[in-house]
């Protein structure tokens, strides 16, 4: 499950979990590291707002009922050990940055209201 997990992450991250702000950073690390997977450079923050998405791909699956309550139980599961000591995937004062101005001025113009740029690398 893990494994599906994070190929669904690495699927999806640049259309579906990016903001619009994040996406020129998104497409500089594409270009430095093209063999890397992103989910080894994304961090948890990222990894959380796959969950939402995850209703709709599961609204699609091919599978019965019995496995879909399986497949749930294990997300909520995880996103409980999640729960439990967040500091071992989240930190705010290294999983985000402030953008500097040259990034806002090219993510979103001189107007951007977005001065938090998810960290990578």
């Amino acid at each position: 499950m893990m494994a599906s997990l994070q190929e669904y992450f690495d699927v999806v991250l640049g259309d579906q979990l990016l903001y619009d702000f994040e996406k020129p950073q998104h497409s500089e690390i594409l270009a430095s590291y093209p063999t890397r997977l992103m989910s080894q450079i994304y961090g948890g923050a990222h990894l959380l707002r796959l969950f939402p998405q995850m209703g709709p791909m599961l609204a699609c699956t091919p599978l019965n009922n019995s496995s879909l309550d399986v497949l749930q139980n294990h997300l909520q599961n995880f996103l409980q050990y999640l729960a439990l000591d967040p500091s071992r995937l989240f930190s705010a004062s290294t999983d985000y940055q402030e953008a500097s101005a040259d990034y806002q001025q090219k993510a979103g113009g001189p107007d951007s209201q977005q001065p938090l740029l998810g960290r990578s690398v």
